[in-house]
């Protein structure tokens, strides 16, 4: 009834685009980071060991009903000494907040059973669904062609971290037709109060006021965004903050030049103090805050709650339906009238510890071979020659892992502890 297709290539995603896009829209399960535009960068970013499972109607009809994005990871298992493959949904190298699937609803069923047993027949030892935004109703469904004798399903809820945050909790604010609405339902008398004088502040003649962010601007505002994040963050996340900073610049410039991007910035005079980054889902009718940068000097109004009022007052007018603060239970967010979506947390592996279906997953040959050459540089070519004969023994003619193996024995042949054949 269904036929599901690898999606490989972004030329080959990128066709996908209409296609993409209308089950997006029909899904009520879609969000933000399951758009074409964020898969996309998933793409450009993670290369070849990043896939789409798309399901259609064998019959041609009905077009395509579902589609996963997956990333193909490879490694050595210490138990069986076997290389195998491990499946995670990408989430773009775990900057998405959610992940998860798109289906169409009309045969919710049928579509994601045809998916999950596709799913299972592939060569894989363990699925990580991280950070999995779903409905009981969908999750049970796609789990039921996961069966006891083979698999094992492991529940792996985070808890709260060492500050004390909840990662599994993501507050969302449902938002009314206007800002009054807003105010009225959503904040508390105090809360409503403090915002309204908030923003009377920043739009009178005085010192305060708010910019957002343009073509023009851009360069400048994530620049003094990520000043103040860094030093926010720097202590907490140590040799790791360049890299993040990177990261961060990456996504985010990536969605403003798409269109995707709200970012206002607070100033006091000429010096900023505050801003804020959301990614805009047109689509969903949602603006997701993403990531906050505040001058630690400025003592005199609160950057957070102020830009928080204005960018919600923004989204209301430009008709988003939802304010979404996505993961974290950080108390200031309920103040503005969220409530709470869970997020899954789970791993389903092989009760064998190795692939369930024989050989290796393709896409994730260069990096078996990767590692198997890291484990030969290391001085470690026992670990090495189960990669490269495991590659050979399912592509005889590969040619990297031939010149690798032999590269191995004659290493050895030189040291005289080649007894290998």
């Amino acid at each position: 009834m269904y036929i599901v297709e690898r999606i490989e290539s972004p030329a080959d995603f990128a066709a996908l685009a209409p296609a993409w896009d209308a089950v997006f829209d029909a899904d009520p399960e879609a969000h933000f980071f399951l758009s074409r535009e964020w898969i996309a960068q998933a793409f450009a970013v993670i290369g070849t060991n990043c896939c789409v499972l798309a399901v259609r109607s064998e019959e041609g009809a009905g077009g395509y009903q579902a589609f996963l994005p997956l990333r193909v990871n490879a490694y050595l298992s210490k138990s069986q000494q076997v290389f195998c493959n491990e499946l995670i949904m990408p989430g773009l190298v775990n900057w998405a907040d959610f992940t998860g699937f798109l289906c169409r609803p009309e045969d919710e069923a049928g579509v994601i059973a045809a998916l999950a047993m596709h799913l299972r027949a592939m060569p894989w030892a363990l699925l990580a669904m991280k950070n999995l935004l779903v409905s009981e109703h969908r999750l049970a469904l796609f789990l039921e062609a996961f069966g006891q004798a083979q698999f094992e399903i492991l529940q792996r809820p985070r808890g709260p971290n060492r500050d004390g945050i909840d990662n599994d909790a993501c507050p969302r604010v449902q938002l009314p037709a206007s800002f009054e609405g807003f105010l009225a339902e959503k904040a508390s008398p105090n809360t409503r109060q403090k915002l309204r004088r908030l923003l009377r502040t920043v739009e009178g003649d005085g010192q305060w006021r708010i910019t957002e962010s343009d073509t023009s601007t851009f360069p400048r505002d994530i620049e003094v965004l990520l000043t103040f994040w860094k030093q926010a963050w720097a202590a907490h996340k140590g040799d790791d903050i360049e890299r993040l900073t990177r990261y961060y610049r990456s996504i985010l410039r990536n969605a403003f030049e798409a269109g995707l991007m709200y970012m206002p910035v607070l100033w006091q005079g000429d010096r900023p103090v505050g801003v804020l980054g959301h990614f805009v889902d047109r689509r969903k009718r949602a603006m997701l805050f993403k990531v906050a940068g505040r001058d630690p000097d400025c003592t005199e109004i609160s950057p957070g709650l102020v830009l928080h009022a204005w960018s919600i007052r923004h989204a209301i007018a430009q008709g988003m339906e939802a304010y979404d603060f996505l993961r974290g239970n950080e108390a200031y967010k309920y103040s503005f009238g969220a409530t709470d979506r869970r997020l899954v947390n789970l791993t389903i592996r092989t009760r064998s510890r190795r692939n369930a279906a024989e050989g290796l997953d393709p896409s994730g040959m260069g990096e078996v071979l990767e590692q198997c050459l890291r484990y030969q540089q290391k001085g470690q070519p026992e670990k090495a020659e189960i990669g490269y004969r495991q590659v050979l023994q399912q592509d005889p003619a590969q040619p990297v892992a031939a010149f690798l193996l032999e590269s191995l024995h004659r290493q050895r042949r030189m040291s005289g502890s080649d007894n290998a054949d």
